[in-house]
């Protein structure tokens, strides 16, 4: 008895820890969002001012569903921007990332920043201090791409003592999930093309030691100098010549581990 009630307790405990973390992570949202519409505003006023960055290149690792989108990047400043104030500052990149229905990403895979934290970063040899995190809108993972619409992925990577005179160049490595396409009615083996565009990459900078919060800072959209291709990936799709048969498989099996289970727990039961 006293087990029981402990178990309870633990799976109310974790729910409300998972309730508060959604309410968290949706206000979160909500303020990024209102911040975002503000910088999208003057996008054509701002661009290219701040610095230039490289899309040194760009591709999926791994296969199946389940894939790590890697960009190699590198920037330099536009010195100009800051009147050579100081000869270091602290900078956010911000990497803009327009996901259609094919693709997701799974916050809840990111339990820290480590998961998807790029390789360290050097700079004139010197290591830089890099830490990233990410912001989307909570979204059904489980739903088919007809079901699901496109989400933005904002991956914030920050570092400090960024100098003027050198690039600055990391690897950002995010893991992105490919969704069910609906079937097809051909024999033969089929797929479809899902794809990923370019992101967008946006920029702050602070003086070292001046306080700022993610929503108080001025974002710069920054030029991108050359621009790798998208990237398509063949995703396999069902027959749906197929659907009966798959359907008494499923159930026939569904059925057969039900009985199994009743089995072993009432002879398990008879035995005690």
């Amino acid at each position: 008895m006293k087990c029981t009630r402990q178990i309870i307790t633990n799976i109310v405990i974790i729910i409300f820890i998972v309730l508060i973390h959604h309410s968290i992570a949706s206000e979160e949202w909500k303020e990024w969002k209102k911040k975002w519409k503000e910088i999208k505003s003057r996008d054509k006023d701002e661009k290219g001012r701040g610095g230039e960055v490289r899309i040194v290149n760009r591709s999926l690792l791994l296969n199946g569903f389940h894939r790590i989108l890697q960009s190699n990047l590198s920037f330099h400043f536009t010195k100009e921007e800051f009147n050579n104030k100081e000869t270091t500052m602290d900078c956010t990149f911000l990497q803009v990332e327009e996901l259609n229905n094919s693709f997701y990403v799974d916050k809840y895979q990111i339990r820290d920043e480590q998961d998807f934290v790029s390789k360290q970063s050097f700079i004139s040899n010197s290591t830089l201090d890099a830490i990233q995190q990410i912001i989307m809108e909570t979204i059904d993972l489980e739903k088919p791409s007809y079901l699901s619409s496109s989400n933005q992925i904002f991956l914030f990577t920050h570092f400090k003592n960024i100098s003027f005179a050198s690039s600055t160049k990391w690897t950002s490595n995010l893991p992105i999930h490919l969704r069910y396409h609906p079937p097809s009615n051909y024999d033969s083996e089929a797929f479809d093309t899902a794809i990923i565009s370019n992101p967008s990459f946006y920029l702050s900078c602070k003086f070292p030691n001046e306080r700022s919060t993610r929503e108080d800072a001025r974002w710069n959209r920054l030029e991108i100098t050359q621009s790798s291709i998208e990237i398509r990936v063949h995703v396999p799709v069902g027959n749906s010549n197929h659907k009966d048969l798959v359907t008494v498989v499923t159930m026939f099996s569904s059925l057969l581990g039900c009985l199994l289970i009743s089995y072993f727990t009432l002879t398990s039961n008879d035995t005690k």
